[in-house]
Protein backbone atom coordinates (compact mmCIF):
# COMPACT_ATOMS: atom_id res chain seq x y z
CA UNK A 1 0.00 0.00 0.00
CA UNK A 2 0.83 3.66 -0.54
CA UNK A 3 -0.04 6.94 -0.82
CA UNK A 4 0.54 9.64 -3.31
CA UNK A 5 1.66 13.30 -2.34
CA UNK A 6 1.99 16.08 -4.46
CA UNK A 7 4.69 18.32 -4.29
CA UNK A 8 6.76 20.91 -5.74
CA UNK A 9 7.96 18.78 -8.25
CA UNK A 10 4.80 16.50 -9.23
CA UNK A 11 3.44 13.83 -7.27
CA UNK A 12 5.63 11.14 -5.10
CA UNK A 13 4.70 7.76 -4.62
CA UNK A 14 5.37 7.05 -0.96
CA UNK A 15 5.45 3.15 -0.73
CA UNK A 16 4.47 1.41 2.90
CA UNK A 17 1.98 3.79 4.87
CA UNK A 18 3.00 7.11 6.63
CA UNK A 19 5.62 6.25 8.59
CA UNK A 20 8.07 9.35 9.56
CA UNK A 21 9.54 9.91 6.04
CA UNK A 22 5.93 9.60 4.22
CA UNK A 23 4.89 11.96 7.35
CA UNK A 24 6.67 14.66 6.25
CA UNK A 25 6.39 13.89 2.23
CA UNK A 26 2.44 14.31 2.85
CA UNK A 27 3.29 17.88 4.98
CA UNK A 28 5.81 18.81 2.08
CA UNK A 29 9.13 19.49 4.45
CA UNK A 30 11.28 17.28 2.32
CA UNK A 31 10.80 19.05 -0.86
CA UNK A 32 13.36 20.17 -2.32
CA UNK A 33 13.11 23.69 -3.17
CA UNK A 34 15.16 23.11 -6.74
CA UNK A 35 11.89 21.17 -7.78
CA UNK A 36 10.13 24.15 -7.45
CA UNK A 37 11.92 26.50 -9.36
CA UNK A 38 10.21 26.98 -12.67
CA UNK A 39 11.76 24.92 -15.73
CA UNK A 40 13.18 28.17 -17.72
CA UNK A 41 14.71 29.59 -14.53
CA UNK A 42 16.49 25.56 -13.63
CA UNK A 43 17.30 26.04 -17.21
CA UNK A 44 19.27 29.39 -16.63
CA UNK A 45 21.14 27.90 -13.38
CA UNK A 46 22.13 24.57 -14.76
CA UNK A 47 23.47 26.68 -18.16
CA UNK A 48 25.32 29.07 -16.08
CA UNK A 49 26.96 26.15 -13.74
CA UNK A 50 27.76 23.93 -16.69
CA UNK A 51 29.68 26.63 -18.31
CA UNK A 52 30.94 29.23 -15.36
CA UNK A 53 33.86 31.01 -17.72
CA UNK A 54 31.49 32.34 -20.55
CA UNK A 55 30.65 35.46 -20.49
CA UNK A 56 26.78 34.89 -20.40
CA UNK A 57 24.41 38.01 -21.08
CA UNK A 58 20.81 37.92 -19.88
CA UNK A 59 19.37 37.94 -23.06
CA UNK A 60 21.74 34.79 -24.24
CA UNK A 61 20.37 33.17 -20.86
CA UNK A 62 16.52 34.23 -22.20
CA UNK A 63 16.84 32.10 -24.76
CA UNK A 64 18.49 28.89 -23.42
CA UNK A 65 15.63 29.09 -20.97
CA UNK A 66 13.04 29.67 -23.72
CA UNK A 67 11.37 32.77 -23.09
CA UNK A 68 11.69 36.20 -23.34
CA UNK A 69 13.86 38.08 -21.82
CA UNK A 70 11.35 39.89 -19.82
CA UNK A 71 9.51 36.69 -18.79
CA UNK A 72 12.39 35.60 -17.58
CA UNK A 73 13.28 38.76 -15.16
CA UNK A 74 10.21 37.78 -13.90
CA UNK A 75 10.27 34.49 -13.01
CA UNK A 76 13.80 34.93 -11.34
CA UNK A 77 12.06 37.59 -9.40
CA UNK A 78 9.10 35.47 -8.76
CA UNK A 79 11.19 32.31 -8.08
CA UNK A 80 13.41 34.32 -5.36
CA UNK A 81 16.36 33.62 -6.69
CA UNK A 82 17.80 37.47 -7.04
CA UNK A 83 18.35 38.81 -10.55
CA UNK A 84 20.12 37.54 -13.66
CA UNK A 85 22.64 39.38 -13.30
CA UNK A 86 22.99 38.64 -9.92
CA UNK A 87 23.46 35.12 -10.79
CA UNK A 88 25.66 35.53 -13.53
CA UNK A 89 28.18 37.69 -11.20
CA UNK A 90 27.72 35.22 -7.95
CA UNK A 91 28.95 32.58 -10.79
CA UNK A 92 31.63 35.11 -11.95
CA UNK A 93 32.83 35.86 -8.47
CA UNK A 94 33.01 31.65 -7.62
CA UNK A 95 34.96 31.16 -10.58
CA UNK A 96 36.93 34.15 -9.42
CA UNK A 97 37.69 32.91 -5.90
CA UNK A 98 39.10 28.92 -7.55
CA UNK A 99 41.01 30.96 -10.29
CA UNK A 100 42.76 32.78 -7.59
CA UNK A 101 43.71 29.61 -5.16
CA UNK A 102 45.86 28.64 -8.35
CA UNK A 103 49.39 30.28 -7.30
CA UNK A 104 50.07 29.38 -11.00
CA UNK A 105 47.95 32.47 -12.65
CA UNK A 106 48.12 35.95 -12.45
CA UNK A 107 45.53 37.90 -11.34
CA UNK A 108 45.88 39.52 -14.99
CA UNK A 109 45.11 35.41 -16.27
CA UNK A 110 42.17 35.33 -14.17
CA UNK A 111 40.54 38.34 -15.49
CA UNK A 112 41.23 37.29 -19.32
CA UNK A 113 39.51 33.82 -18.28
CA UNK A 114 37.03 35.48 -16.79
CA UNK A 115 36.28 37.71 -19.46
CA UNK A 116 36.95 40.98 -17.93
CA UNK A 117 38.40 44.11 -20.35
CA UNK A 118 40.94 44.99 -17.48
CA UNK A 119 42.50 43.59 -14.38
CA UNK A 120 41.89 46.90 -13.51
CA UNK A 121 38.32 46.45 -13.78
CA UNK A 122 38.42 42.58 -12.84
CA UNK A 123 40.32 43.79 -9.19
CA UNK A 124 37.30 46.56 -8.70
CA UNK A 125 34.67 43.80 -9.28
CA UNK A 126 35.95 41.68 -6.91
CA UNK A 127 36.71 44.13 -4.11
CA UNK A 128 33.05 45.44 -4.56
CA UNK A 129 31.99 41.53 -3.93
CA UNK A 130 34.56 40.72 -1.63
CA UNK A 131 35.57 43.84 0.28
CA UNK A 132 38.99 42.71 -0.60
CA UNK A 133 41.51 42.54 -3.69
CA UNK A 134 42.36 39.80 -5.52
CA UNK A 135 45.83 40.28 -4.14
CA UNK A 136 44.31 40.32 -0.76
CA UNK A 137 42.75 37.36 -0.94
CA UNK A 138 45.31 35.43 -2.15
CA UNK A 139 47.34 36.23 0.86
CA UNK A 140 44.54 35.22 3.13
CA UNK A 141 45.10 31.90 1.70
CA UNK A 142 48.43 31.55 2.10
CA UNK A 143 48.43 32.45 5.77
CA UNK A 144 49.68 29.72 8.32
CA UNK A 145 46.15 30.05 9.77
CA UNK A 146 44.52 28.84 6.62
CA UNK A 147 47.25 25.98 6.44
CA UNK A 148 44.46 23.30 6.10
CA UNK A 149 42.64 21.21 3.23
CA UNK A 150 43.26 22.95 -0.38
CA UNK A 151 44.11 26.54 1.56
CA UNK A 152 41.17 26.54 3.89
CA UNK A 153 41.49 27.26 7.42
CA UNK A 154 42.94 23.74 9.78
CA UNK A 155 40.08 24.42 11.96
CA UNK A 156 37.44 24.08 10.24
CA UNK A 157 39.19 21.25 7.77
CA UNK A 158 36.50 18.33 7.25
CA UNK A 159 34.38 17.40 5.13
CA UNK A 160 33.39 20.82 4.11
CA UNK A 161 36.13 23.20 4.90
CA UNK A 162 35.35 26.90 4.46
CA UNK A 163 36.75 30.46 4.55
CA UNK A 164 34.69 33.04 6.14
CA UNK A 165 35.23 36.46 4.18
CA UNK A 166 35.02 40.24 5.24
CA UNK A 167 31.72 40.60 3.17
CA UNK A 168 29.59 38.48 5.32
CA UNK A 169 29.85 35.08 2.64
CA UNK A 170 32.27 31.93 3.11
CA UNK A 171 33.88 30.00 -0.01
CA UNK A 172 34.45 26.11 0.53
CA UNK A 173 34.99 23.71 -2.17
CA UNK A 174 34.04 25.88 -4.71
CA UNK A 175 30.45 27.37 -2.88
CA UNK A 176 29.81 29.91 -1.64
CA UNK A 177 27.25 30.63 1.38
CA UNK A 178 25.56 34.19 1.74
Amino acid sequence: SGSDVKGGGGVVRVRGGRGAIGEQLSRGLLVSPQSELPAPVTRVLNALAANPLKDWKARELAAVARVSYSGLRALFRKSGQGTIHQNIQRVRLDQARLLLADPRLSIKDVAAQLNFSSEFYFSHFFRKHTGMTPSEFRRRLQLPANAGVAGLPAAKAGAMSRLDLPDGSAASDGHVWR
